[in-house]
């Protein structure tokens, strides 16, 4: 028997209060940022019921456009995968959703990296994605952007950061408290756009979740989780009822923190779950 899930889901992305660019972009199933939307700061709600979505967060890097090329070559690539997916003859479940996207992981490192290598230039994005089909879900991404699930009172953190200081303190040779400032933090040990010929690259696979109603993920850049700790985060997301507002306080609380860098939101919160025949 399948089930329907009912979402309710915003996006905030803001270029912030010190670059000049903004080199993030996101997916809200099936919805993401257009070139000449970048010069203004995007407030997108989504409400949907259905069987399967998708959502996303990408924060380019290498500067301007190569930034924002990477960033929306990702999504676009994922746009094109999606709409496999909803011809209705690509997954029958999660597990088939999980299998595509690691076709998608490698198509859109490829194509990043092909137009990297035909510019003369170096360029890449990470990636956190959201899957939720039949009632359950599951997240896979490269590099730091992140993917949160708050679930009555706990807030946890479902993505692994690809970066040299989670590498340090799984050595123990950081803390958690000592890698918030330390320089290897913004040093990614995956992203998009990897030179083939440095092997395959493989995303974090989160488990499989069945969904519970009054759920609600977190996707974003390190734009938020740089200006905005974890406790915070939880408070903000406690204190409000409707996705847009989740979104636009934290946004907000990062902006307040400082701003500087862009600044990528995406909530979801799951309103309900249902049986179909």
């Amino acid at each position: 028997m399948n089930k329907l899930t009912t979402v309710d889901a915003s996006v905030v992305c803001s270029t912030g209060l010190v670059r000049t660019s903004n080199e993030d972009n996101f997916y809200l199933n099936g919805l993401f940022m257009h070139p000449h939307e970048r010069s203004q700061s995007i407030r997108l709600s989504y409400g949907e019921t259905c069987r399967e979505m998708i959502f996303a967060v990408c924060d380019g890097m290498g500067g301007e456009a190569l930034g924002e090329c990477a960033s929306l070559t990702a999504v676009s690539e994922l746009k094109d995968f999606h709409d496999t997916i909803w011809a209705g003859k690509s997954c029958s479940d999660i597990t088939g959703m999980l299998t595509l996207m690691e076709k998608y992981v490698d198509k859109a490192n490829k194509s990043i990296y092909e137009i990297s290598a035909q510019n003369s230039v170096s360029m890449g994005t990470t990636l956190a994605i959201l899957l939720i089909f039949d009632g359950q879900s599951a997240v896979l991404n490269l590099g730091d952007s992140r993917i949160y699930l708050a679930r009555e009172n706990s807030l946890e953190q479902l993505t692994v950061d690809h970066t040299e200081a989670e590498r340090l303190i799984r050595l123990g040779i950081l803390t958690r408290h000592t890698a918030k400032g330390h320089k290897s933090r913004s040093l990614l040990s995956m992203h998009l756009g990897i030179p083939p010929q440095e092997g395959r690259i493989e995303a974090h696979t989160g488990c499989i979740l069945p969904l519970k109603r009054d759920d609600v993920f977190l996707i974003c850049s390190d734009g938020l989780t740089d200006m905005v700790d974890d406790d915070e985060i939880k408070e903000t997301i406690q204190a409000c009822g409707e996705s847009s507002h989740m979104a636009s306080s934290l946004a907000q609380r990062a902006l307040q923190n400082g701003g500087k860098d862009n600044i990528t939101v995406i909530t979801v919160k799951i309103e309900d779950i249902c049986y179909i025949v």
